[in-house]
């Protein structure tokens, strides 16, 4: 009997009588079984391929997890694309919950987290693997838009190198647009050669700098 189906029976605010490490393989091979995905356990993570792509669902353990007392949970969702020239394949990241952590050292906490995690993923991420699953290009194309690609934190090389340059011109400038002034601001003088300690070019920014994507 799996941990979940022990957690709908036993309907328990117990403490599970397990090791954080063995609470969390057991919520992996729960999680992979509900949504169809492979399990990893080193580093914890649930897999499924399609085609080039790949869907990672990373599972982070708190510093805080104590057996038998804490074993708080964190997701990370990743897609990357193998065909990626570039030596970083991550092509998008995130997750619908904002990255909070997830209690489940207790059999209630346990079944309502399995079943709420499978429904995030289910109405997030489902139709993204569904869209590659059908058709590669216009799943490329469907996340080239504005909104989505922001939402997703996707990759422009990702973009770049699948549509085109001509075909995200305009959603290179609109990302620009969507930019704080002060980050521009930085963005720019760091193309003219300063640097400011504080400042840390993430990877769609520093893409536009080393490509030249922008007019200064």
């Amino acid at each position: 009997m799996s941990l979940f189906e022990e957690a709908r029976i036993r309907k328990s605010d117990d403490i599970i009588d397990k090791s954080v490490k063995e609470i969390i393989e057991s919520f992996m091979d729960d999680y992979a079984r509900e949504i169809g995905f492979d399990v990893k356990k080193n580093p914890r993570k649930l897999k499924k391929t399609v085609g080039d792509m790949e869907f990672e669902i990373a599972i982070y353990s708190s510093k805080y997890n104590k057996t038998r007392e804490i074993c708080d949970i964190q997701y990370l969702f990743v897609v990357y694309y193998k065909q990626l020239n570039s030596d970083i394949k991550i092509v998008m990241r995130g997750w619908g919950d904002t990255g909070n952590f997830h209690e489940i050292e207790t059999y209630n906490k346990y079944e309502k987290e399995l079943v709420c995690a499978t429904q995030l993923f289910e109405k997030e991420y489902r139709p993204i693997i569904e869209l590659f699953e059908n058709d590669f290009n216009d799943a490329v194309e469907y996340f080239s838009h504005i909104k989505r690609y922001s939402k997703y934190n996707v990759s422009l090389q990702f973009l770049d190198q699948v549509l085109g340059r001509e075909r995200i011109e305009k959603l290179i400038k609109k990302y620009y647009k969507t930019l704080s002034l002060p980050y521009r601001r930085q963005i720019e003088s760091y193309a003219k050669g300063e640097r400011e300690l504080d400042f840390v070019l993430e990877q769609n920014g520093k893409y536009i700098l080393d490509n030249k994507l922008i007019d200064f």
